[in-house]
């Protein structure tokens, strides 16, 4: 299991990478079929998604949040949506149904909803 220190390190060398080399990006602005750049063909995207895997990998393994059971009804929070709009261009929809606890079909859902449409490669 994971420290609290070793996690805060690990959620610092991700907003470092996402400031440093993410800022400038051309593909971050634009959710459109070029966002699926992030996905496959961006090294910067794969180091952040080592990062997430390991907080991710923790929650699973027994941290507070082990066990994922996805909500499929209930409103969306604003977090939540910021949270998505945000993070979509760098995971697919099945990390994000992890991560925010609902099934990966309402991720798709919620994007399209929110005019966030993406395709998923």
């Amino acid at each position: 299991m994971i420290t609290q220190e070793e996690k805060r390190l690990i959620r610092m060398g991700i907003h470092d990478l996402v400031e440093t080399e993410c800022r400038g990006c051309p593909f971050v602005s634009v959710i459109t079929e070029q966002e699926s750049y992030c996905r496959q063909k961006c090294q910067v995207a794969y180091r952040l998604k080592g990062l997430s895997r390991q907080l991710l990998q923790d929650e699973i393994d027994g941290g507070p949040y082990g066990s994922h059971v996805n909500r499929v009804y209930g409103d969306w929070t604003e977090d939540e949506d910021f949270y998505l709009v945000n993070h979509i261009p760098y995971f697919d929809e099945f990390h994000l149904s992890k991560r925010l606890n609902r099934a990966p079909g309402s991720i798709m859902r919620r994007l399209n909803m929110l005019g966030k449409g993406v395709i998923v490669s």
